[in-house]
């Protein structure tokens, strides 16, 4: 726990979907509420499109501002799922499938009795500076990396997968 204002956080919403107003934006609450309760002061809550521009303005902008940065969506399968492509270049990090994680997948589909597509696969590929954190109730991993001056952890967007990762991880 920290003392009030020692640190400060951004919260950043990835998703069209959001934007649009096709799904409502829970996340950014709950996490804010996480946060203030630790002594996190919330500099800001922003939500940004699907597109590499706005994911990383918004990411190099938190990363200049605050010490740490929840991010939430853009890590599934479907091809405008790209903050992961977003940090690599950030970063200038290579990707990388990581096997840990890969099994993991495998082992999961095989359960539901689903093969593994190779959109599902990808999910496994991460960009190499990324620490993961294997996600237990969905397919896609949380991720945590430096840049600047701030901590970046990145959870899916599935609200009780964030929730859970966020509690168990962050």
């Amino acid at each position: 726990m920290f003392t009030e204002h020692d640190v400060t956080a951004d919260i950043i919403c990835i998703g069209d979907e959001l934007l649009i107003g096709q799904v409502v934006n829970t996340n950014a609450a709950w996490i804010a509420k996480q946060l203030n309760v630790s002594g996190i002061a919330v500099r800001q809550q922003l939500v940004v499109s699907d597109t590499a521009a706005s994911i990383s303005e918004s990411f190099i902008s938190s990363s200049k501002h605050v010490q740490l940065c929840i991010v939430t969506g853009g890590l599934g399968p479907t091809k405008d799922d790209i903050t992961k492509s977003v940090i690599a270049k950030l970063t200038s990090s290579p990707m990388q499938i990581r096997q840990e994680v890969l099994q993991h997948l495998e082992k999961r589909f095989s359960q539901l009795q689903r093969p593994l597509s190779a959109l599902n696969r990808l999910q496994a590929e991460m960009p190499e500076v990324c620490r993961f954190f294997q996600n237990d109730l969905g397919t896609a991993p949380g991720l945590c990396f430096n840049l600047n001056q701030c901590v970046f952890y990145i959870l899916p967007g599935v609200p009780y997968e964030m929730k859970a990762l966020f509690s168990l991880s962050v």
